[in-house]
């Protein structure tokens, strides 16, 4: 691998976390005040429904993360030989149940591959 991409993907890769990072301050502060948020994570994403309690949103995070982490591990065969990952479809659930925050988190944890 040539130097500069090394340095292109570093860069990238910096700037995906400082944009999670200021997303989860901006979540959690702007919109602290309204109940359906936890923390910046929409509460839909808890273990028990209706619940705002921080751990429960957070466990539901982590079963979203493994979901993911599951999905990628275990590609579908196409007919013609293609392996195609499916980890994009639990990514896609905690967005919509947890807002981007979740979803930032989620993919960020549970895309990790050892190559």
């Amino acid at each position: 691998m040539s130097r500069s991409l090394k340095l292109y993907i570093a860069g990238l890769v910096s700037l995906s976390v400082l944009a999670l990072v200021l997303a989860s301050f901006v979540f959690g502060v702007v919109l602290g005040s309204d109940p359906r948020y936890v923390s910046g994570f929409r509460s839909d994403i808890s273990v028990v429904r209706g619940s705002t309690e921080l751990l429960d949103v957070l466990l539901g995070v982590g079963f979203w993360t493994l979901m993911t982490l599951f999905a990628g591990a275990l590609p579908v065969r196409m007919p013609h030989g293609t392996l195609v990952s499916v980890a994009m479809a639990p990514i896609v659930a905690a967005m919509a149940l947890g807002g981007p925050v979740a979803a930032g988190i989620v993919s960020l944890i549970g895309t990790t591959e050892v190559r």
